[in-house]
């Protein structure tokens, strides 16, 4: 397949786009409390222990592995038949 040249020659000229508006003044967020106020602990979420705290590799970890090889150095091999 030949690639075609453009019939016509003249380039196009490109528009000229319209011009940004000016930029209004920036407005600080409203505070979710009050500046005098001092944030106070939920004392509900300090009640429980997370759910990943035993996975962290903690002492319960370490306690339900065998004592032979830690999982991650154990290594595959086939049972013969």
């Amino acid at each position: 397949m030949a690639i075609l040249p453009n019939p016509d020659p003249t380039p196009t000229p490109v528009p000229t786009p319209p011009p940004f508006p000016d930029p209004k003044p920036m407005r600080e967020p409203d505070p979710e409390r009050l500046p005098d106020e001092t944030p106070v602990p939920n004392p509900d979420e300090n009640d429980v222990p997370p759910k990943h705290s035993a996975k962290l590799g903690g002492a319960s970890r370490r306690e339900q592995s065998s004592p032979s090889a830690p999982s991650s150095t154990r290594s595959y091999v086939p049972q013969s038949r």
